[in-house]
């Protein structure tokens, strides 16, 4: 059961102390989902919480003038949830830093034990300003025109790796600008590579623009990208890897992109449609928990549309949630 629509809503309530009690149970399942979590990836509950406006709401909170109970942990839960993601909206991400910094003088310890956290979890976002930086200065139009010309044998696999590197962990910002790159093409034609490890880590790269692009926008509507990965002929290309490989990650990688990709649409080819879900629903329970996580939402893009929700729940299944 995911609690955070409720206990956003109660953000809103005019009794302040209902209001600080919900504050507070948020920043407890933000805690855990730190804990749970390397510093490096993207906060566990971003997902849940980004879809029903968590993050506005609890940065309204912060901006009222209310109780000073209410603004310190609006501030920290904000400072959690964004580990190792961008604050996009500068006035937000400045408002949250400056009021982090001024706590760290404040008397209460556990005050200030958990804004140290908060704001090593916001230092985690350096890295997304460098590989930013890194883009503008050409470093991927480089490897886009290696992947697009060059002969496939002397694509070696440090140079997949370098670019898998640009697009974990993430934000939509990032894809923005390797979407301007146009890199579908470049990195499409990598499926021929003879190199299954070169295969895997480029399929790897697309699941990932796919999924945290994905992310920024509402769950019922067309992916933000597909149009430019259809228009590369990508959906038939990672279809044919999903259904010709023989390793084990590019077919679950690939599967995935196509859950994902095709969120809210129907999948018209019958035997796609099958292949693809019958493969999805198998590694539900994949003993690796950033890949279960990707199987979930991307079961979940595709139950968007009635014909695939019958197609995944005609033998009694069910998406966890």
């Amino acid at each position: 059961m995911n609690p955070f629509p409720g206990l956003i809503r109660l953000l809103e309530h005019s009794d302040n102390k209902i209001a600080s009690d919900a504050i507070i149970l948020i920043f407890l399942f933000l805690e855990v989902g730190c804990k749970t979590t390397s510093n490096t990836e993207q906060h566990p509950h971003y997902e849940s919480i980004q879809t029903c406006h968590g993050i506005q709401k609890i940065f309204t909170l912060f901006q009222k003038n209310g109780s000073k109970y209410c603004k310190d942990r609006a501030a920290i839960c904000l400072g959690y949830l964004f580990k190792a993601h961008l604050i996009a909206d500068p006035i937000m991400r400045h408002e949250i830093i400056c009021h982090l910094k001024i706590l760290l003088n404040d008397s209460d310890d556990w005050l200030k034990g958990q804004t140290k956290n908060a704001l090593k979890y916001l230092a985690k976002n350096d890295n997304i300003q460098l590989r930013r930086d890194s883009i503008n200065v050409g470093i991927i139009e480089a490897l886009l025109r290696i992947f697009a010309s060059r002969n496939l044998d002397y694509i070696s696999l440090s140079y997949t790796s370098v670019f898998l590197a640009f697009t974990y962990p993430s934000n939509f910002d990032i894809y923005q600008l390797l979407i301007e790159k146009q890199p579908f093409p470049p990195l499409l034609r990598l499926f021929n590579h003879k190199d299954e490890n070169v295969v895997s880590n480029t399929v790897a790269a697309i699941c990932n623009i796919l999924y945290y692009s994905a992310l920024e926008s509402e769950l019922n509507q067309q992916h933000p990208f597909f149009a430019v990965l259809a228009s590369a002929g990508g959906i038939e290309k990672i279809h044919s890897l999903f259904k010709k490989t023989k390793n084990q990650f590019s077919k679950k990688s690939s599967s995935i992109c196509l859950g994902i990709v095709l969120r809210a649409q129907e999948i018209k080819d019958s035997n796609m449609r099958k292949e693809v879900i019958v493969h999805l629903k198998s590694i539900i329970n994949d003993p690796q928990k950033n890949l279960n996580k990707l199987v979930q939402y991307a079961l979940k893009c595709l139950a968007q549309n009635i014909v695939n929700r019958n197609e995944i729940e005609g033998d009694g299944f069910s998406i966890p949630e």
